[in-house]
């Protein structure tokens, strides 16, 4: 199975990152490109920026992306909490590479998100629900995963993460159809990698970080991490797991400011190695992230070797967009969906990126420190 070389094709940054990122920890050369037509690895893994967009043209997307980006496996991925435009990009990726089954399984037990009987639970409660219902941008208004197939004309088959279940609606031809598999711990999503072993060529797989890990097991060691010797925490998801990830990195010390002026953090690195700048926690926020780009494009004038951990895929792009990068060259992984990596481009700081609803309240403090080598 780890021999089948893919493409993964993702909505927003962190996406394209938790699967890069897992590569590289399972000996894999890695990158995220933001342009379908960068250089980069045999194992491209895409940002196509596509998750606010309207959904025909997320679509339209996807699909040119499939037609230039050719490869055995392709693993389009999805939001563990179902956001953004996820069903009509891969019904949109089906049909450009021609293939007829897509196998979809959106659970990572890792972070609590699982699928029971087709519908989406996060925390234990379904997505609709929790955060991914009260998003600014586009709520969530159902935890279904079958709905958003059958909308798009899709035929759409439950399955338990039951081996010979999954073989056999592999094998039936009755035509274009999504196999939703439940999973609700590493097992069940073991047990649907191996199901799949012998099609990975033939269907697309559709995911969170839950069946990528699953595929690439890792064996053997990675190279040494990089490292910087200051870090600037940037945080533009107003994801309620993000804000209590950030009290928590401010109560054990650092310096957390909402300010947009750079040079007063900057002064902040005087007597600090991690500092962190957080957008408001109001809606219109999301217009503040190309602001705290340049911020950090000026602190990286300002402080030598500096490294940065990116909360939110959007503000992850925005930064290395500021900062002319063309991707990121995964290293590794600090936690499960958690890359550090390099930019490429003209100016190659460390970086560590994360989905903003992903990980426990000490996350940003283990990201920072494991970019400064240090105990924040």
């Amino acid at each position: 199975m780890e021999s089948t070389r893919f493409v993964v094709l993702a909505d927003d940054l962190t996406s394209a990152a938790e699967a890069a990122g897992h590569l590289a920890d399972a000996g894999r050369p890695a990158s995220v490109r933001l342009d379908v037509g960068e250089s980069g690895d045999a194992w491209p893994c895409v940002d196509l920026d596509s998750r606010w967009l309207p959904e025909a043209e997320a679509a339209a997307r996807h699909e040119r992306a499939t037609k230039q980006l050719r490869a055995p496996g392709i693993y389009k991925t999805m939001d563990s909490s179902l956001r953004g435009n996820w069903a009509a990009e891969l019904a949109a990726v089906l049909r450009a590479s021609g293939r007829s089954v897509a196998v979809v399984a959106p659970a990572c037990p890792a972070y609590d998100r699982v699928t029971v009987n087709g519908h989406q639970l996060a925390d234990g409660v379904p997505v609709h629900i929790g955060p991914a219902g009260r998003d600014p941008v586009r709520p969530v208004t159902d935890s279904s995963v079958l709905k958003p197939l059958a909308r798009q004309g899709m035929q759409v088959i439950q399955l338990a993460p039951d081996e010979r279940a999954i073989v056999a609606a592999l094998a039936d031809s009755s035509g274009p159809r999504a196999l939703v598999v439940d999973a609700s711990s590493a097992a069940d999503l073991d047990r649907i990698a191996a199901a799949i072993r012998g099609h990975l060529s033939e269907v697309v797989l559709c995911g969170s970080p839950g069946l990528w890990e699953a595929l690439h097991p890792i064996r053997g060691s990675r190279g040494e991490l990089p490292a910087a010797r200051k870090a600037l925490v940037l945080v533009g998801s107003l994801h309620p797991t993000t804000r209590e990830q950030l009290a928590k990195l401010e109560s054990s010390g650092v310096p957390v400011l909402t300010t947009l002026d750079a040079d007063r953090v900057a002064r902040q690195f005087d007597t600090a190695t991690t500092v962190a700048v957080a957008t408001p926690e109001i809606p219109s926020a999301e217009r503040h992230l190309h602001r705290l780009a340049i911020l950090g494009v000026r602190c990286a004038d300002a402080v030598p070797d500096l490294g940065f951990v990116l909360s939110g895929g959007d503000t992850a792009r925005e930064l290395a967009v500021a900062l002319g990068a063309t991707g990121i060259r995964a290293a590794g992984t600090v936690a499960p969906g958690i890359m550090l990596g390099t930019l490429t481009g003209p100016r190659r700081h460390p970086v560590i990126t994360k989905a903003g609803g992903f990980g426990g309240p000490d996350m940003l403090i283990t990201a920072a420190s494991a970019l400064t080598r240090s105990t924040t």
